[in-house]
């Protein structure tokens, strides 16, 4: 059997849970800058805030129905995630995670399913806080539909199983095409011009007709509906890319501060690939004046280029980094977004190329020190000279809302105080 383990309205199950005001209150949690809406408690959903609005154009409703707004938190919303990964781990290590706030199990015993997923429950919430849907069904696909039904109908308790063929065509037959996972909008919109509206309709189509007019993907997801596995549960899968960008709060001219930041975005980057036990060979750098600035359009430019040796040092890529961005930067053009890419990814490498060196070796030990200091002591113990990440991020961002990322930074640590009883 799969389990699929969901996150309840996660980020806003972050935010409440340090801040307990925010409990039965309707709750938004902003996109980068503050732009658009990414997350909504179940109360804002009621008052029919539909998910992606643009702030603005909701601020009325937000001071007349005393919203809580906060801006996004990645930082905390991630270090929580792994929380929660690590504890779900624990009880089933054949574990993939598919996202920041759900990852699929697989449960070897169908009997006990029901029982474990629920202790599983519980311990999540009491270890760290957030409450969490299980869906529980014999593939991938009918467990994220379970996973639908056990958020949706307070019955359930959190865990929906399907286990049996009963309850399998029912929840087919009760199920909408937008809520079968892997079946996009236009295809959506392809199979209902046919008369396709349901999970059940999409299952007695046959398989020869699908992958004709379709494709292998979604004859895939049919026969994943009528209980036959097809997609295998990776235990890790590598990413292809490495991605840190921006949209900044307003337009940077200055061309050392531009330059700076994208070596702060690269600096993540590569202690991403750390962790990952990961290096890339290949680094892109983009920069581009708002789509809106008429007078700009067609200024933007992405270079990209590639090192001998695979590294996750990020002094091996800065004088790379330097010659894409001179070839990049055009002087007097406001730049209102930027990034890097880290691509050619492979696993960590322990034994010494044909290429590397000594100063090799020397770099990742380096890299081993700084990442237990930053561990240890914080992300600004020790920066790269050429980065400011703190006034980067400050020039680039807004967060009027953001909640303090309280498990990550010991300047934000939460502070308790008692008073004596009179």
């Amino acid at each position: 059997m799969i389990g699929l383990i969901d996150c309840n309205n996660y980020f806003v199950s972050c935010e409440r849970l340090f801040d307990p005001s925010l409990e039965k209150r309707p709750v938004l949690v902003l996109s980068n800058n503050d732009g658009c809406v990414v997350a909504r408690s179940n109360e804002a959903k009621a008052l029919g805030i539909p998910m992606g609005i643009p702030a603005f154009k909701i601020k009325e409703l937000i001071k007349k129905e005393k919203i809580a707004v906060r801006s996004s938190n990645i930082e905390l919303y991630g270090d929580l995630s792994r929380r929660v990964m690590a504890i779900i781990r624990k009880s089933f290590p054949k574990q993939e995670v598919y996202s920041i706030d759900e990852c699929f199990v697989e449960i070897d015993s169908p009997q006990s399913a029901l029982e474990e997923a629920q202790i599983l429950r519980q311990t999540i919430y009491k270890g760290v806080g957030i409450p969490v849907s299980i869906g529980i069904a014999a593939t991938k696909t009918l467990a994220k539909l379970a996973s639908h039904f056990a958020k949706r109908y307070a019955g359930y308790q959190g865990v929906a199983y399907i286990d049996k063929e009963e309850k399998r065509i029912k929840a087919l037959q009760i199920s909408p095409l937008s809520e079968i996972w892997g079946i996009g909008r236009k295809q959506r919109s392809k199979l209902e011009d046919k008369g396709i509206l349901t999970a059940y309709d999409l299952t007695k189509l046959r398989g020869e007709w699908i992958k004709k007019n379709f494709s292998i993907t979604m004859e895939r997801t049919r026969l994943e509906l009528l209980g036959k596995p097809q997609i295998p549960l990776e235990s890790y899968i590598p990413p292809k890319s490495i991605t840190r960008s921006r949209s900044f709060s307003h337009p940077i001219t200055d061309k050392t501060l531009l330059f700076r930041t994208l070596i702060a975005f690269a600096d993540l980057c590569t202690t991403q690939l750390r962790k990952q036990s990961l290096e890339a060979s290949k680094v892109a750098l983009f920069i581009s004046p708002s789509r809106f600035n008429e007078d700009f359009s067609g200024y933007g430019r992405l270079s990209e280029a590639s090192i001998l040796s695979p590294s996750a040092n990020l002094p091996s890529f800065i004088p790379l980094l330097e010659k894409l961005f001179e070839a990049s930067y055009i002087e007097g053009v406001p730049y209102k977004r930027g990034g890097v890419i880290f691509s050619s990814i492979t696993p960590l490498q322990s034994h010494i190329g044909l290429f590397e060196t000594a100063q090799g070796r020397r770099d990742a030990s380096f890299d081993s020190t700084l990442d237990l200091l930053r561990l240890r002591f914080g992300k600004e113990i020790l920066v790269n000279a050429a980065s400011e990440p703190e006034a980067a991020m400050a020039t680039i961002s807004r967060s009027e809302s953001r909640s303090p990322r309280y498990t990550t930074r010991w300047n934000e640590l939460m502070t308790v105080s008692c008073m004596e009883k009179e």
